[in-house]
């Protein structure tokens, strides 16, 4: 869930760019496709092409619906084929074909790898920030220490009951810490342990 948070940043400019290519690519459709006198507006219906880029909002709205697969008249005929049809043919129909290509192509996969990517760091620096403070914690390295130190003493002296439970109760006396001071460890043995 902290990484989700992490990836609502990305999420929130993904949608801030969305919004500008819709709003640049509705303009152009709204010059090219809508009435092209504003008086004209009143005598549209819902069959014409430009009843749907009649205004920017109203293109808008059509270039958000078209973007994602739903790019049809209130009838229920495909607005593109109506466009072809009635407006240039082979033209608008690749612009339209470029339109969709770029959008689902391009800008959607583009914003889909950029926000998982963001999600998926922001888990992984959690994760890190987590297992360095697991490592900071001075009763973990003390009694992680003392492990290490009662095994490898116990190689050396595997017969010196006495010193090995007193470093197993951590019962540091003066004669037990000036011996620890003297004691010199063969890397075999420290390999040893660390192998087991």
């Amino acid at each position: 869930i902290q990484g989700m948070m992490g990836g609502l940043g990305t999420l929130g400019w993904a949608l801030a760019l969305f919004v500008i290519f819709i709003y640049v690519v509705a303009l152009v459709f709204r010059d090219l496709l809508g009435p092209k006198d504003l008086k004209e507006d009143g005598a549209l219906d819902d069959t014409m092409t430009q009843w749907y880029f009649r205004s920017v909002p109203r293109s808008m709205y059509t270039i958000f619906r078209c973007s994602f697969g739903d790019c049809s008249t209130t009838a229920g005929l495909p607005l593109s084929e109506i466009i072809v049809a009635r407006n240039g043919g082979v033209w608008f129909s690749l612009l339209y074909s470029g339109f969709v290509f770029v959008v689902m192509i391009g800008l959607f996969n583009v914003i889909s790898a950029i926000f998982v990517e963001t999600t998926l760091s922001t888990a992984s620096e959690i994760t890190a920030e987590k297992q360095r403070m697991r490592l900071a914690n001075p009763q973990r390295w003390a009694v992680n220490f003392m492990k290490l130190l009662t095994a490898l003493l116990s190689r050396v002296h595997p017969d010196d009951v006495e010193f090995i439970e007193a470093l197993d109760h951590g019962t540091f006396t003066e004669p037990l810490l000036e011996r620890l001071r003297e004691e010199e460890i063969d890397r075999k043995v420290f390999d040893e342990v660390l192998e087991t």
